[in-house]
């Protein structure tokens, strides 16, 4: 009750021309209260299959923006609008050369440079997966630079452990300098949140993506399948179940990517350098 008063109170004295809204039970009263003063509603939906928030929120909007055309088999059809993902990003951020980007980071440009993003809260499995194909392919080690979104939760020491293998490495939680790792990358390595994926294709990168699967909610796998189905080229994707009967399917696909098997020049040493 009390966020259905501050709801109409804020409405009333603001008096939007309308109300966008991303889903979300808290956006629940805010939009029946917008709906109740005659404010037009408009959702943004971001991923392909629609939250119940959207569900339930669909026959009070006007219309619902989406980013992926099979989001039109869960709500009403006619009330959708294809629209582009909302990017972080600007035009200048993807013309940054990958040579730029190497430089402002302080990688060599003889050594594959490969991104792991688990987002700022991590993916402990991903993190573990990058751990064994790191100790199982030590002929690898001096060919590879890592930059490396560990998250938040993951308390192992990640930078000392590069080191021991002799990869150069840059390893955060959490960074404002995306733009210039996502231009430096040969290959991304993720999970499959929409944004994570749209920005891969805003810059034109090579991705394996990993979908967090659980059992409310399968919501990546459905994101994932969709960029493969439109950017094949661009996205592999390769399921928790798959990795369950066998890990080499995402050792060989990184080699693969990497086109480590014929990386013959020697790397340049590693300089660190800070943004």
């Amino acid at each position: 009750m009390k966020t259905i008063t501050k709801s109409f109170y804020y409405l009333i004295k603001q008096r939007p021309k309308k109300v966008v809204c991303s889903g979300g039970f808290l956006a629940i009263p805010v939009i029946i209260c917008a709906r109740i003063l005659a404010i037009p509603v408009e959702l943004f939906e971001l991923n392909v299959q629609p939250g119940r928030a959207t569900n339930f929120l669909s026959s009070w909007s006007i219309k619902i923006l989406t980013c992926f055309d099979q989001t039109q088999e869960y709500i009403p059809k006619k009330k959708c609008i294809k629209s582009s993902y909302p990017i972080r990003f600007f035009g200048a951020d993807a013309q940054m050369s990958q040579k730029e980007a190497l430089h402002a980071i302080g990688f060599s440009n003889q050594r594959k440079t490969l991104v792991v993003l688990g987002g700022s809260q991590g993916s402990l499995e991903v993190n573990s997966l990058i751990k064994q194909w790191i100790i199982q392919h030590p002929h690898l080690h001096n060919h590879i630079q890592i930059v490396h979104q560990t998250g938040r939760q993951d308390p192992f020491n990640w930078q000392t452990f590069y080191a021991q293998h002799n990869m150069p490495a840059k390893v955060f939680s959490f960074s404002h300098k995306m733009a210039v790792y996502y231009a430096a990358a040969d290959l991304i390595i993720c999970r499959s949140g929409a944004g994570t994926l749209f920005e891969i294709l805003f810059f034109g990168k090579q991705c394996i993506t990993i979908p967090l699967q659980i059992d409310e909610n399968n919501h990546q796998m459905a994101n994932a399948l969709a960029m493969h189905e439109e950017y094949g080229n661009r996205f592999t994707v390769i399921s928790t179940e798959q990795l369950k009967h066998s890990k080499q399917r995402l050792y060989t696909s990184i080699i693969k990517h990497l086109d480590l098997d014929y990386t013959q020049s020697k790397p340049s040493p590693f300089i660190p350098h800070e943004l």
